[in-house]
């Protein structure tokens, strides 16, 4: 699996909601993983202890942040609901150090097919690769019931897809 780096808005300084801003990471958290890599977004991460608002807390879970990039194989920015000033100083890190940055978005991600298919998720051919011996890969129902099962929000990606969509 390629180790990526992925950015996306945090803060609502983008003129989205934090809760609209998580649920857009997690839905690209989720299109990296469909595509065979192994990404981190530690502005998910790292919120969960540390303070966005406190400027010397930030710094560090930034510091923390691009530490990943001795590691990682790409800087992935998705931008539908912008680009934040923490996503630049990522952009810039990943440069600094010669990391490829690419630049998606969420338009062809299968909402859809998240929500309401019966039908197993297709796998990347890098996740095929690696999924020998594996058993067949679980029905996007299954997945999405398996979550609901574990998380509080319930079916986050209908949340997800309706909060991004209204963008």
């Amino acid at each position: 699996m390629r180790l990526v780096i992925l950015e996306s808005p945090y803060s609502p300084a983008n003129g989205h909601p934090t809760e609209k801003n998580i649920a857009y990471a997690l839905a690209a958290l989720l299109d990296c993983l469909e595509r065979g890599e192994s990404p981190i977004a530690s502005h998910l991460l790292y919120t969960q202890i540390l303070d966005d608002q406190v400027q010397w807390e930030r710094d560090m879970g930034m510091d923390a942040g691009h530490a990943w990039y001795r590691a990682a194989q790409a800087c992935v920015v998705y931008t539908d609901l912008g680009t934040s000033s923490g996503m630049k100083a990522g952009i810039h890190k990943a440069r600094a150090r010669g990391i490829p940055v690419e630049y998606r978005t969420m338009k062809d991600f299968r909402w859809k097919e998240r929500e309401n298919a019966d039908e197993p998720i297709q796998q990347s051919e890098a996740a095929e690769e690696l999924g020998a011996g594996r058993e067949a890969p679980i029905s996007a129902a299954q997945a999405q019931n398996a979550k609901a099962s574990r998380s509080p929000e319930g079916n986050w990606f209908a949340a997800a897809h309706q909060e991004i969509d209204a963008v």
